[in-house]
């Protein structure tokens, strides 16, 4: 009996998502996130470009190249951060992203530094 009335409920339940889906296609509204739906952020876009990147770390003065591009059908902007020196003793590669169901922007980031992978969080 309990087999019966899981089955019916799981069948309710999953007519029920499509009809929800079909009525949001039907009614012309765009999936909130996807292929269709591209990242735009004016300061994201004035950032993307070649750069050169002068910092000091621990009173040391360091020199990285930098290149920002948009990726992954410009859902995604990419920030390559690596050391001048050959080779190079330093690079991060980080991605920024925006989230429409939440409503946030999302970024991950790694680098290397020597021979050590250090993620960033």
């Amino acid at each position: 009996m309990k087999t019966i009335i899981l089955r019916h409920a799981f069948a309710v339940a999953f007519a029920l998502a499509l009809c929800c889906t079909g009525a949001q296609f039907a009614a012309g509204q765009e999936p909130l996130d996807g292929p269709n739906r591209i990242f735009k952020d004016e300061l994201l876009e004035n950032l993307v470009g070649d750069w050169k990147l002068s910092r000091k770390i621990f009173g040391r003065s360091v020199e990285n190249t930098v290149k920002v591009e948009w990726v992954l059908n410009h859902q995604f902007r990419r920030v390559h951060r690596k050391d001048v020196a050959t080779p190079a003793r330093y690079e991060a590669m980080g991605f920024v992203g925006y989230d429409n169901m939440s409503g946030r922007y999302d970024q991950k980031r790694t680098n290397f530094v020597g021979r050590f992978l250090i993620p960033e969080l």
